[in-house]
């Protein structure tokens, strides 16, 4: 974290289930006087400093995910549903048992109630330095060409202008499991579906 003075930067890491303790750890936090200026994280982390960027409070979090059901990010598509061997089969045929939509679509949601869908929605105001003109980063992996890359900014190699993105599917390749989400493509990223393949 840097800090300057009660303001504070704070990268967040993955761990599935660990974003309730990085919920619990940042209610302690604010209860300091800690207020985040620029975040980061990956998977776990990647969810928690997206809702903080879009202005939620540690508790709001904490709350917000005491009532969310896990189990409901395990959702199959219709090969995954074949009994038996329909993981077997998303995994083989897709890349992934699950298809991370839930997942997606709860972190939209909880962004759109604070109005935010897109990386230009959290620009930092008179901001100029590339690293730090947008309150969120999300780190997500390139299997692909072997890299890891940082959005939004890596976007541009891929075509897409950084404020265009949409948050909540770039949370989504930041989790994407190998295995067990089905991988985010690019044609995904520009607004089609994950690979089918």
């Amino acid at each position: 974290m840097r800090y300057d003075g009660r303001r504070a930067d704070a990268v967040f890491q993955g761990g599935g289930v660990k974003v309730i303790g990085l919920a619990g750890a940042l209610v302690v936090a604010e209860e300091q006087g800690y207020r985040w200026v620029n975040v980061a994280g990956t998977s776990a982390g990647a969810i928690i400093a997206a809702l903080l960027a879009a202005g939620y409070r540690a508790r709001e979090l904490q709350e917000a995910l005491e009532d969310l059901d896990f189990g409901r990010f395990r959702d199959p598509g219709p090969l995954g549903r074949i009994p038996l061997v329909g993981p077997a089969l998303a995994l083989l045929l897709q890349n992934g048992m699950y298809l991370g939509d839930y997942l997606e679509g709860w972190v939209r949601e909880k962004l759109a109630a604070r109005g935010v869908r897109t990386f230009g929605d959290l620009l930092v105001p008179g901001e100029t330095e590339d690293r730090f003109r947008f309150k969120l980063q999300v780190v997500a992996a390139d299997i692909s060409r072997g890299r890891m890359v940082v959005l939004p900014g890596d976007m541009r190699a891929y075509g897409v202008r950084p404020e265009e993105l949409d948050v909540a599917r770039a949370v989504r390749m930041s989790a994407s499991l190998p295995f067990f989400y089905r991988p985010v493509t690019a044609r995904y990223v520009a607004g089609g579906r994950p690979s089918k393949s």
